[in-house]
């Protein structure tokens, strides 16, 4: 007979159950019409739709009759979760003993509740509801007893923000789509996703695969209004419950359709807010001239590249490739060809070719946080060793760095560098091209910029126009010195040219280096071309919120650092040793970087532990021991560690040692006496003085030698040198010249 304790186990009820009252508890769970190898499969999936599946929870509560739905809802509520007793079980209920005692006996027939003893009072026994399976039942639960929580009666964004994390990402996953970014400096991935799907006019064309039967239920569902009983679904569809929870779960993960209890009935919907976007006339976007003297639109343009910091994810990519290898500089000063072929897969800045077929983006972007000194590339401590990157002083500042904080900095680098490239528009024509001055030509731009109203698209026709107006010769100003008078009258064909070269110059800053931090977004009047295909230029521009954010104060001037305000956990570790970031939180991205191999950077971030990648990160020297890099995987963890993963990567590490060769100047000194003055004496820190033996003192290579020996002086100590002694200057000097 099992004790309280065992039969309390979700798992282990099941495990005690005949066949046929596992067969019944699994048709409850909405998996009439499965087949399994053996009957621990059959529980494996039961225990999964029962610990957190909300679409198996409402197959549940369609099964259960009226009384045992009452029930089961009373045992369900917080107030009951230590157990009632069946008196007080009737009160609730307000139902006969009998009919109470009816349904009692069918729930624990499904293995819904067990009843054994109060622990309060051995000597009464309660009724109580399983804790694997109480959430999900509850919850769904409300949907049926409760008007104000029926899911089709909430809009859109209401809906996604009650999803759990992994089917939220499953939609981020299944969308092939630039994802809005605005300005969420602590926005959920929730909140991306129904601010960016609610304005799509047609998710269909945007889905990267759907199944067919999937996409015809959700096509009829719209020619029926958006919302239909779930019977009439099975009916239309015969299918077996074990099918339709395929289907009614392939919805869910597409944003495409949703199921819930509305007025105690089982319904598919599609949220009103977006079911009326669907069938709305679609505005053609008819242009209108507001104050700033620019066109914009009164609706959003047919094609829209949402805007995302894709920059970021790909400095966080080379920063993670620094700690994650030896990066050393070939002698034209490039990353090693077979280290950057491994690299472009992982960033998704557009290419910057040279004139020899190379791309230059992840040197444009080493260039950059070189700059920022977020990296650096460290001399060889040897002279059979290459310099190699290495993380830099400004690293730890850099990693607690906001979203808008590092667009900021990186703003202000774009527009002084003339090592970034950014890229011409796609009709670029150098017609009488001669110096062109890059760095004015965004000072231009991003005057245009501040003029305009976020979240608002513009024309980029008439914004072009307006800089022909105001700064015709800011990009080349030799260009117009040989003009004749009539051309700087600014004919039609002059301005035709104008719009070839200079134009297509602006257009590119737009489109290049502005959308990949994230400053706009842009929109097209055609569908874009497939991958491969001839690009095209777009035709309309959006300053984002954190494009806003990031130039309203002028990008010109540093700011201080501001470190992220979000403390939470925002970090999920799988048993697989897989890693997921559900949202864009920079500083616990950095936290892990050093010992983790990436797989993707962006809104979502995946990342694996492997053996090399922690190895590594104690190899890099970073101060981190495999105690502090699982102190850091906990800090930021939603759940608690699996044990797995904590044993693993204690056993990698095992075997790990370590020696750091630092060079040094070696005092040997008459006494121990000595040594301890030397030590204790605070004028002589600075010369970072330590004590390795009895009558051996070091200090710091670095250090100025009279500077030392003055120090040495004055505590009454005399300093003779060694006969084969070299000063730095003399050792360099060999060093460069040979001996």
């Amino acid at each position: 007979m099992a004790t309280w304790r065992d039969i309390s186990d979700f798992d282990t009820a099941l495990a005690e159950c005949t066949d046929e009252r596992l067969a019944q508890a699994a048709r409850l769970w909405g998996m009439q019409g499965k087949t399994y190898k053996n009957r621990q499969e059959q529980i494996g999936v039961l225990e999964g739709r029962a610990t957190g599946d909300p679409i198996a929870a409402r197959f549940v509560w369609e099964y259960l009759s009226p009384n045992e739905r009452t029930v089961l809802f009373r045992l369900l509520s917080p107030s009951a979760r230590l157990g009632l007793s069946r008196p007080d079980l009737m009160k609730k209920t307000r139902l006969p003993a009998a009919e109470v005692n009816e349904a009692v006996k069918q729930l624990k027939n499904y293995v819904l509740i067990y009843e054994d003893e109060d622990y309060r009072n051995p000597e009464e026994f309660v009724l109580s509801s399983f804790t694997d399976s109480t959430d999900v039942l509850y919850d769904t639960g409300r949907e049926f007893f409760k008007a104000d929580h029926d899911r089709s009666k909430k809009k859109f964004d209401e809906v996604i923000a009650k999803l759990d994390d992994y089917t939220i990402y499953a939609i981020f996953q299944n969308y092939d789509i630039r994802w809005q970014q605005g300005y969420y400096p602590q926005a959920s991935l929730g909140r991306l996703v129904s601010t960016t799907l609610i304005n799509v006019s047609e998710p269909l064309d945007f889905l990267r695969q759907i199944n067919e039967q999937t996409k015809r239920v959700y096509l009829w569902l719209r020619q029926q209004g958006g919302k239909m009983p779930m019977q009439d679904v099975r009916t239309h569809l015969e299918l077996k419950d074990a099918a339709l929870w395929e289907v009614l779960h392939d919805l869910e993960r597409l944003a495409l359709a949703f199921d819930t209890f509305s007025g105690q009935e089982r319904v598919l919907f599609i949220p009103q807010d977006i079911y009326s976007r669907l069938n709305s006339v679609v505005n053609t976007g008819k242009a209108q001239a507001p104050e700033s003297g620019q066109e914009t639109l009164d609706s959003d343009p047919p094609t829209v590249r949402h805007a995302e910091p894709v920059v970021l994810y790909d400095l966080a990519v080379l920063v993670n490739a620094i700690h994650q290898q030896n990066i050393e500089p070939t002698q034209s000063g490039r990353v090693p060809k077979r280290i950057a072929n491994k690299l472009r897969p992982l960033l998704q800045g557009k290419s910057r070719t040279d004139y020899e077929g190379y791309d230059d983006y992840h040197e444009m972007l080493l260039y950059a946080l070189v700059e920022l000194e977020v990296i650096q590339l460290a001399p060889p401590p040897l002279p059979d060793l290459k310099a190699r990157y290495e993380p830099g002083p400004q690293l730890a500042t850099w990693s607690q760095m906001s979203t808008t904080e590092q667009v900021k900095r990186l703003l202000r680098h774009w527009l002084t560098s003339s090592h970034w490239i950014d890229i011409a528009g796609v009709e670029f024509d150098p017609w009488d091209l001669y110096a062109v001055d890059l760095r004015a030509g965004r000072e231009v731009l991003l005057k245009q910029l501040r003029e305009c109203t976020p979240g608002r698209w513009y024309s980029i026709e008439t914004m072009l126009r307006k800089i022909w107006e105001e700064n015709p010769t800011s990009l080349q100003p030799e260009t117009y010195l040989y003009m004749s008078p009539r051309e700087r009258q600014k004919p039609k064909k002059v301005y035709d040219k104008w719009l070839k070269s200079d134009g297509e110059i602006y257009v590119g800053l737009l489109s290049s280096s502005l959308y990949e931090l994230g400053v706009v977004a842009l929109g097209y009047q055609k569908a874009l071309p497939p991958e491969g295909e001839r690009p095209i230029d777009p035709d309309f521009f959006m300053v984002t919120e954190l494009g806003q954010a990031v130039i309203a104060t002028g990008a010109a001037t540093p700011a201080a650092p501001t470190a992220s305000s979000d403390n939470g956990r925002l970090l999920v570790v799988q048993p697989n040793f897989e890693l997921m970031l559900l949202q864009l939180h920079l500083p616990t991205l950095y936290s892990v970087l050093p010992f983790v191999q990436v797989n993707q950077i962006g809104m979502v971030s995946r990342m694996t532990l492997t053996r090399q990648s922690i190895l590594r990160g104690l190899e890099m020297g970073t101060g981190k021991s495999i105690e502090q890099v699982i102190q850091t995987l906990t800090e930021h963890s939603q759940k608690e560690l699996p044990q797995n993963v904590v044993y693993t990567l204690n056993d990698w590490t095992k075997q790990y040692k370590e020696v750091k060769i630092s060079p040094t100047l070696l005092l040997e000194v008459s006494s121990e006496a000595v040594a301890e003055q030397i030590c204790a004496s605070t004028k002589l820190q600075k010369f970072g003085v330590r004590r390795i033996g009895s009558t051996m003192v070091a200090v710091d290579i670095d250090s100025n030698l009279q500077e030392l020996r003055n120090a040495l002086d004055k505590e009454s100590i005399t300093v003779h040198f060694g006969s084969n002694f070299t000063s730095k200057s003399q050792r360099t000097s060999r060093g460069m010249y040979g001996r």
